[in-house]
């Protein structure tokens, strides 16, 4: 296991405040934690229907997915979700709160993502 600083992931957006293209948030995976910000955000997606809403969008909205490309300040030990379950999931916060949630779908060494 190599550590990483970039990866693609779902995620699930739960703040009123929404996600931002480059904004920074902090990321908890198992008992690690470090700044990173949304790269790119592929797609947007209606939780309720699984429509794609929009591609290459700039924002997250609340209770709406999206397949995300994160970079982080510093390397991490990650994994896609399906390869190591404890690793492949995380938390995003901002200004002390929880503001959504993701599972990474794939990561350097697994698959190409940029």
């Amino acid at each position: 296991m190599q550590p990483i600083d970039d990866f693609r992931a779902d995620v699930f957006w739960m703040s009123g405040q929404p996600l931002k293209v480059k904004e920074k948030l902090l990321l908890r995976c198992s008992t690690q934690e470090v700044d990173c910000v949304a790269q790119k955000l592929e797609k947007r997606i209606d939780s309720s229907t699984f429509e794609i809403i929009e591609k290459d969008a700039s924002e997250l909205k609340q209770n709406e997915s999206g397949v995300v490309i994160f970079r982080t300040e510093k390397p991490i030990i990650i994994e896609r979700l399906d390869f190591i379950e404890e690793l492949g999931r995380f938390i995003l916060e901002a200004a002390g709160e929880v503001r959504g949630a993701g599972i990474i779908t794939s990561t350097p060494h697994q698959n190409r993502i940029l």
